[in-house]
């Protein structure tokens, strides 16, 4: 399955459903998320997400970069995106730098 299959399976499977329910004897609409349907397929390897360029990028650089996902919890559908820039010296020896930005 092609990342971009992945992700409409995803988004179909967060549209929320309303369904009403009974409460006190009055008809009250609750939402209702079916994410907890959709499975990440855990499907990357490190020659699958390597990338060989990118619109803009000055051809002939002289680092390897990988993106992809890296799922997370697959029985509510979350997963990471990461993007990996290795170093161009001895990539092998250097530390590796994580940044994570915020969502709910």
């Amino acid at each position: 399955m092609r990342e971009v299959d992945v992700l409409r399976e995803f988004l179909k499977a967060r549209r929320v459903k309303t369904t009403n329910v009974i409460r006190h004897g009055v008809a009250v609409a609750e939402k209702q998320k079916s994410v907890s349907e959709f499975k990440v397929p855990q499907v990357g390897s490190k020659e699958n997400d390597k990338i060989s360029a990118l619109p803009g990028q000055p051809s002939g650089i002289n680092f390897a970069q990988y993106s992809g996902y890296v799922t997370v919890n697959a029985d509510a559908g979350r997963a990471l995106f990461y993007y990996l820039a290795e170093s161009s010296n001895d990539p092998s020896t250097k530390p590796l730098v994580l940044w994570l930005n915020g969502g709910k």
